[in-house]
């Protein structure tokens, strides 16, 4: 949930109530009310207890691994391979080292203060200019002996054998040290309407005038007649005649089993509405020819750049109607965004009306904006970031994110005040996850164990340990056998910590290492899949291959997970830490960075930490909860946000409610870009393109390779590998779009691989980093400084050359 500022809720709103859709008066997420029973004293058993539940899932997570690993070996898949897997070059992580290091933020700093005292008429004297360059080339001397540093190290690599380094892979993958902040859709709170906002809706085309002009209108879904607003999917069957389409909500509720639904990214429908005999009956211009030499009809749309269409020049001129289709798609969208789930029951404005709001808005604005510079007052926005936005410890109020520029005008009013608004919020530590807000867990916190990675093998069916904490004088805990929910629908992931095993970060770890992987491999080969093996065989086989591999993963882990634990424990038992859930002032975000100690986890690299040898943690991106402001851009040193702290936190693409970051991203190249597909590899699984505005670096989006795709944002590349591996194939669209079907298994393998090396390439580069003690003193400013805003400089990515897409 998002957090609120309590003045918020002095305006007229309603108080909270207990009655509605929420099964419980401090819940958010609905739950079964299943018996609990009594361990005793949290204080004399909540380690134990975590730490017995800890194991129980690292389990579950070897045998997903097992699994997968003997589904790649058998003889249908043991010839697949990704060129990516043997490509050894590993770069693009220039940008990101900029912008952490000191010297390097110095420099920009300076840089931000010149641009702010210098006026567009005043002249550099040449002193001012020796000296801005000098300050540079320091800086860019102390950048290139890190940057040597990392690539030497790189350079010296060794080799593995294939499977060896799949297993690796698959072992890294389950994060058995990783912390992440893992975002679930919630639909709005029926007493809170202010988050209920309308998304841009998917368009259909609905009929066409005598004119020829295509009329559009919003498309519903066939199940629930609701506007679909996000991916949908599409049933395959040829002997329907009305296509069936369906919105995620219903294809998760009811269809989720069925392979008829192929899933459909939201997407520009002028393509296929504007048909060639249209497009001549909507273009009335003397000087374009409709027919070409041989007399056969031509298609007028897509729009040929040197055609002569007809432009008007000004208002109340005539314009080609191919030219005004732009136009009508906007105004379709406008209209398909006035059924609000709200009760405001005011003025339906046209885009005319918005247009003219909007100028005068803007007019206020700048009046406004002249007073304040000429009375040289200090507002609040422009206050510091630990004096504008204190931090209390377990509550935190966040400031109100602003619009981004790009919005359109006839959307602005719709951009969201409150970050992270109709989500909820979890941690997870290795297969814990941490939560609360839910429903009958005795109003406290839920630590139960999150679903395996989505990789070959089916998701359990077994009920599994769950624990509950109260929040009572003295706090209990309880556990429970928990029934499999359905599949969770995750917005977006936000990766905090990476764990160092299997990274290749300690040297000291690589003996026991190779022996556990040895043994998956070995075990891979046992046949305890038989199809003609009893389950309590089938369990027998488990339990002799994973039991000697267990054995050895806690001696490697040991050490380092009782830091974790000891970490989260202390929290959740501190009487400052509130675990009940409540929407205004202690939300599942305030509960999520309540447990999550900076002190140990804040810094960017743990290696030489103080209390542990070997390293903790490869790599952190935790920030303090506060300094949500947005990041003033004056030149190419600065650093922009990120591509997951922009989906959470700023307005894109209208409300995201009906698809994830993913999903959201790929809207780009399918709706707003209208391509109908994606330009470039890898944009199928990592949809952005990496070239970097200002020639920051030489090579552009689809002449990279993997490393360089998602080093242009290696918390975003993080996170999204995250969520990709909690996705399973209906996920996904189909690869070819004339023949559509599921994803084969063959292409299933592809998919999971090619996201494995994605995060090899990442991981590679983040160890030399660790291991660089250049890098390590230039970075250790980042956890030191106060400005809670400047912690996020670890979560930006690259000056995007891709265009409107901040």
């Amino acid at each position: 949930m998002t957090i609120l500022r309590k003045r918020r809720f002095s305006l007229g709103l309603r108080p909270f109530s207990s009655k509605g859709a929420l099964s419980g008066s401090h819940d958010i997420t609905k739950a079964e009310n299943l018996s609990w029973n009594l361990i005793g004293n949290a204080k004399e058993n909540l380690f134990n207890e975590l730490e017995k539940l800890y194991w129980i899932g690292v389990r579950q997570e070897l045998e997903s691994v097992l699994y997968t690993l003997r589904a790649w070996q058998a003889p249908q898949h043991r010839n697949i391979r990704l060129e990516d897997e043997d490509d050894d070059f590993v770069h693009g992580f220039d940008t990101f080292i900029d912008q952490v290091s000191e010297a390097s933020r110095a420099f920009a700093d300076e840089v931000a203060k010149w641009k702010d005292e210098k006026s567009e008429s005043t002249v550099e004297s040449y002193v001012e200019a020796l000296q801005r360059s000098a300050l540079d080339i320091a800086s860019d001397q102390k950048s290139s002996q890190i940057k040597m540093d990392i690539r030497q190290g790189l350079e010296s690599r060794p080799s593995e054998e294939e499977v060896h380094r799949r297993t690796r892979l698959l072992l890294q993958a389950a994060g058995f040290l990783d912390m992440d902040k893992l975002v679930e859709h919630r639909p709005p709170l029926d007493e809170l309407s202010f988050w209920k906002r309308p998304a841009i809706p998917q368009l259909k085309l609905d009929f066409v005038s005598k004119s020829g002009v295509p009329m559009l209108a919003p498309l519903r879904c066939s199940s629930c007649s609701s506007a679909v607003r996000g991916s949908m999917y599409r049933r395959q069957e040829k002997d329907r005649r009305a296509e069936e389409v369906i919105c995620e909500d219903c294809y998760r509720d009811k269809f989720s089993a069925s392979t008829e639904f192929l899933k459909i990214y939201k997407h520009c429908i002028l393509r296929t509405a504007i048909s060639p005999q249209a497009s001549r009956q909507i273009c009335y211009c003397d000087e374009v020819p409709h027919r070409d030499t041989d007399g056969k009809p031509l298609g007028l749309f897509p729009v040929d750049k040197d055609a002569q269409h007809l432009k008007a020049s000004g208002p109340g001129l005539v314009e080609c109607g191919l030219l005004k289709l732009p136009e009508i798609v906007a105004e379709a969208k406008y209209e398909g965004m006035q059924t609000l789930a709200s009760n405001n029951k005011g003025k339906v404005k046209g885009l005319a009306d918005e247009k003219r709001d909007a100028a005068e808005r803007r007019a206020i604005e700048s009046k406004k904006l002249l007073r304040q510079q000429q009375r040289k007052i200090v507002t609040q926005q422009s206050q510091n970031a630990w004096n504008r936005t204190k931090e209390t410890g377990t509550a935190v109020a966040v400031a109100e994110s602003e619009a981004d520029e790009d919005v359109p005008f006839f959307l602005k009013r719709y951009t969201e005040n409150y970050p992270f608004g109709n989500v909820h919020m979890a941690l997870r530590l290795g297969p814990l996850v941490l939560e609360n807000g839910v429903a009958h867990t005795k109003h406290g916190a839920l630590i139960s164990l999150r679903n395996s990675l989505t990789l070959h093998s089916l998701r359990s069916s077994e009920a599994t340990r769950s624990l509950a904490l109260s929040e009572d004088s003295i706090r209990q805990v309880w556990w429970q056998l928990r029934p499999p929910g359905r599949p969770k629908r995750f917005k977006s992931v936000m990766k905090q910590v990476i764990g160092s095993p299997f990274t290749g970060l300690e040297p000291g770890d690589a003996s026991l290492e190779s022996r556990i992987i040895d043994g998956l491999i070995s075990a891979s080969h046992v046949g305890f899949d038989d199809p003609g093996l009893s389950r309590r065989d089938r369990q027998k086989w488990m339990d002799k291959v994973i039991v000697p591999i267990l054995e050895d993963l806690e001696e490697l882990l040991r050490t380092r997970l009782h830091v974790y634990l000891w970490s989260v424990t202390s929290r959740l038992l501190d009487p400052h830490t509130r675990l009940r859930w409540n929407p205004a002032s202690n939300n599942c975000q305030n509960f999520c960075d309540s447990i999550l100690d900076l002190g140990t986890f804040g810094p960017l690299t743990a290696s030489g930490h103080k209390e542990m040898q070997p390293a903790l943690y490869l790599m952190s991106f935790a920030c303090r909860p506060a300094g949500y402001i947005k990041p003033k851009i004056k030149s190419k040193f600065d650093v922009p946000r990120g591509l997951t702290e922009e989906y959470l936190l700023r307005f894109r693409y209208g409300r995201h409610d009906d698809a994830d970051i993913i999903d959201t991203l790929q809207e780009y190249w399918y709706d707003w870009g209208a391509f109908g597909k994606h330009l470039y590899r890898y944009q199928d699984l990592f949809p952005w393109d990496c070239t970097e505005a200002f020639g920051r670096y030489p090579v552009t989006c689809g002449n990279c390779n993997l490393a360089k795709h998602v080093w242009a944002f290696p918390c975003d590349s993080w996170s999204i590998i995250a969520l990709h591996l909690t996705r399973d194939r209906s996920n996904y669209p189909p690869i070819d779009p004339e023949s559509p079907a599921i994803l084969s298994d063959a292409d299933w393998m592809k998919n999971r691989l090619l996201v494995l090396t994605a995060q090899e390439k990442l991981t590679a580069a983040a160890v030399e980093m660790s291991k660089s003690t250049l890098f390590r003193k230039s970075t250790a400013w980042l956890h030191k400084q106060p400005d809670p805003a400047l912690d996020r400089l670890k979560l930006g990515g690259i000056h995007r050359a891709q265009p409107f897409s901040h």
